[in-house]
């Protein structure tokens, strides 16, 4: 599975690569601006910022699933557009709680129905594959991190025992734009700049062993959705 994972995001990464030097090619050929790609010269409808408010759910695989219940997610994305390249920076939080105690070798306990709590961010490198007047699809590849605790604020009890857990990404997206219904107007959004129903998927595969791998080592499944948006 891990070897499949880093296989796909290779290629994702060497597909994204070659489509933005063809791109800035053919927006070389086409403008009259002689951009140099450079930022400052690109014209603005080759450059957006977007994101979207999510909610989402998660479903863990591996050792920490007969540890940790399956978290409910609430966060946020925020993405930054040029040409097709998509730059996305994540960040949530999962709600879940303990299935089993947990005894580590220093004589704590994570104890049964006790909260866990999953604090992830991460950065996400994608390309836009379809972007009509209706839909947008973005596949994302990127890195991240989950920190569980079993505290919203402060140290808990158990610190030292409470995983950081680095992984990589594999995901996509898909933007529907959204109706217009508060300007009385039932039409898509078919301008440049949109509102947007968001569906989200992806895995989380963790990079290297954990510490404790018993209890936290495996990987999560998830799926989101959110409203956001894209504007110029």
């Amino acid at each position: 599975m891990n070897k499949l994972l880093t296989f796909l995001t290779v290629c994702l990464f060497l597909l994204i690569s070659n489509h933005v030097k063809a791109s800035d090619k053919t927006l070389g050929d086409k403008d009259t601006l002689n951009i140099e790609l450079q930022d400052e010269y690109l014209p603005k409808k080759y450059r957006a910022i977007g994101g979207n408010i999510f909610l989402g759910y998660g479903m863990l695989n591996g050792n920490i699933s007969n540890y940790i219940t399956n978290p409910i997610f609430i966060g946020i994305n925020v993405d930054i557009h040029r040409q097709r390249l998509v730059i996305q920076i994540d960040d949530y939080i999962g709600i879940g709680k303990v299935k089993n105690t947990m005894e580590f070798p220093d004589d704590l306990e994570w104890s049964k129905n006790k909260a866990a709590l999953h604090f992830m961010g991460g950065g996400n490198l994608g390309y836009t594959l379809i972007n009509s007047e209706s839909f947008k699809f973005v596949p994302l590849a990127g890195i991240g991190f989950d920190l569980l605790s079993s505290t919203f604020l402060g140290s808990s009890e158990n610190q030292e025992n409470e995983p950081f857990l680095p992984y990589y990404k594999l995901g996509c997206y898909l933007d529907i734009k959204s109706l217009r219904l508060f300007r009385n107007n039932y039409s898509f959004n078919y301008d440049e700049s949109y509102t947007c129903v968001r569906l989200s998927f992806g895995v989380n595969s963790p990079i290297g062993k954990p510490k404790h791998g018993e209890f936290y080592s495996g990987s999560m499944v998830y799926f989101t959705i959110g409203m956001g948006g894209l504007g110029r």
